[in-house]
């Protein structure tokens, strides 16, 4: 399925903050857009603890291949509502977006959401 609007980090936000604040258990959501910035792949790709999220990944790269994508978000929560990234949330986003560049997929966001809003890394400059 496609949407016609436009999906940047506010409408991810808009999309995810119902579902994922107030969790008890840290959730992790993969967004792939096509070329047309269009969502074509939406996945919760973890549930689990605060302190120990183990995604791949080679996971999320076999994802971005399998379903052609151009573009994708990251997006997580904090069961303990702090929207500040951990330092293994820096290491992980960096690491993912220099596996992806080398595909040629661009890495748009990674947003944390909490009751208060959310953290955007692009917004914060983590990575470019």
């Amino acid at each position: 399925y496609e949407e016609k609007a436009e999906v940047n980090s506010d409408s991810l936000y808009q999309r995810y903050a119902l579902s994922l604040v107030g969790q008890s258990q840290e959730n992790f959501v993969l967004v792939i857009l096509n070329k047309n910035k269009q969502i074509i792949f939406e996945k919760i790709l973890y549930k689990g603890d605060d302190e120990n999220v183990t995604i791949s990944p080679r996971e999320i790269i076999h994802l971005l291949v399998l379903h052609n994508g151009y573009y994708f978000y990251l997006i997580h929560n904090h069961p303990n509502n702090s929207l500040s990234p951990s330092v293994s949330d820096i290491t992980f986003t960096e690491k993912i977006n220099k596996r992806a560049e080398k595909i040629g997929v661009k890495l748009l966001d990674h947003l944390i959401i909490g009751q208060t809003g959310y953290y955007s890394f692009l917004h914060s400059k983590v990575f470019s």
